[in-house]
């Protein structure tokens, strides 16, 4: 798919919902979905004629269908929103008004892992006459979106678009935010140097045009880069410190379970477990399914194959919902666990699945742990029951041993 959209699809993902999704609150809230993408096609590419009663009343019979049906209280709203933002295009003639809902109920389905259909109801704005700016957010809302499912040549793609954009407007929020999601697609292909440049040099300009949220971002990013290229004392108290500067609740929940798993890799099991507990409560669906799988993995290293069994289940009964780099690591964790609780043939296997389903998808990053994994749990000389694995000394890193106080400090504090 291109960076950009000059005429509106048939909504695939909600008819494809609608038609065999088999609960029926998923198919009513496919419809409702549909409906009110198909009353915004009505003001797509800027050219649309003289507004006629038929469009009031597409927007009406929307309108009435939404209010009507049991749906998220949340999802109902947005689409209300969408729809009286709608219906004022008919006396102003601006669609300006109709990103704001309709882009936070793309992320909305987008946190719920529905991320086809979050990425069509972008499409869908894209194709909505309205200024370069929001264009701008919303190509980088669809390349976020594009990143989580696998897709990063369009992700990339997206975020340069936006950028191009930004700078002609001169929206330094933009700007900042397509830099770091190249930043963030190179992680994913393995090209960590270029990433952490990318992101070094967007904290940088975030600290001096005081884009606060910009560099809780860019920290986050960082921290993240430097955790893959192994430098576990660097990076984790920057993700901490992202921690502290995001406001929003989603936010936090996804740089604390990063944290999580750098304490993991750094062989921190118990202050691990403090970070994935602080950072469950606001996980949305994405999100949390990344947490259980860090959790997955600390309890196979621990040794504790109830705990390890336990969330192999969890999870496993989420994997149809998992975007490409999910499934990839449920495999390689699983593949791992049960090398070490001493089923090398089957924990081979599903390594061998991971490493194979990476190939396919073009993911280089997700390829290269699950081959070094497969290597490493070669060179072990398996028995019956390994034991788990030692809880590494404190570091003698001060601040990371001040994020861990406080991690313990904060999941001790009453919810």
């Amino acid at each position: 798919m291109n960076a950009t959209v000059t005429d509106c699809g048939l909504h695939e993902p909600f008819l494809e919902s609608l038609a065999n999704s088999e609960e029926e609150n998923q198919r009513v809230a496919a419809q409702a979905g549909l409906l009110v993408l198909r009353a915004v096609d009505r003001f797509a590419n800027s050219d649309f004629q003289t507004p006629t009663e038929s469009i009031q009343y597409q927007i009406t019979a929307a309108r009435n269908f939404v209010v009507g049906e049991a749906l998220v209280p949340e999802v109902r709203d947005l689409l209300e929103e969408s729809l009286a933002a709608a219906a004022r295009v008919l006396t102003t003639g601006s669609t300006e008004e109709i990103f704001s809902p309709l882009t936070d109920y793309g992320r909305w389905l987008e946190g719920n892992l529905q991320l086809d259909a979050a990425i069509d109801v972008y499409d869908t704005l894209l194709a909505v006459g309205g200024m370069p700016s929001n264009h701008a957010r919303v190509l980088c809302w669809r390349g976020r979106t594009s990143r989580i499912a696998g897709r990063l040549d369009e992700s990339i793609a997206d975020y340069a678009a936006a950028g191009d954009m930004a700078i002609v407007t001169g929206n330094r929020n933009v700007q900042l935010h397509s830099r770091l999601g190249i930043a963030m697609g190179r992680n994913k292909t393995g090209n960590l140097p270029v990433a952490e440049q990318l992101a070094r040099d967007a904290i940088r300009d975030a600290r001096e045009w005081n884009e606060r949220h910009m560099e809780a971002i860019g920290l986050h990013v960082l921290g993240d880069c430097l955790a893959l290229m192994d430098r576990y004392d660097e990076g984790i108290p920057l993700l901490f410190a992202a921690y502290e500067l995001h406001g929003e609740e989603w936010e936090k929940a996804r740089v604390m379970s990063d944290i999580g798993y750098a304490l993991k890799k750094l062989g921190r099991y118990e202050s691990a477990l403090h970070a994935f507990s602080i950072a469950l409560p606001g996980c949305d669906s994405e999100a949390w399914i990344k947490a259980g799988l860090e959790i997955l993995e600390v309890e196979s290293m621990r040794g504790n194959q109830d705990g390890f069994e336990k969330w192999r289940e969890v999870l496993g009964a989420k994997r149809s919902i998992m975007p490409p780099y999910d499934v990839i690591d449920f495999l390689t964790k699983v593949g791992q666990g049960l090398f070490l609780f001493g089923e090398a043939a089957e924990g081979v296997q599903s390594l061998e699945q991971a490493m194979h389903l990476a190939e396919a998808k073009g993911l280089n990053t997700s390829y290269f742990l699950a081959e070094r994994k497969l290597a490493e749990l070669n060179e072990m000389v398996v028995v019956d029951r390994p034991g788990p694995a030692l809880e590494k000394a404190e570091s003698s890193y001060p601040e990371l041993v001040e994020v861990e106080k406080q991690l313990r400090a904060l999941d001790l504090e009453p919810a």
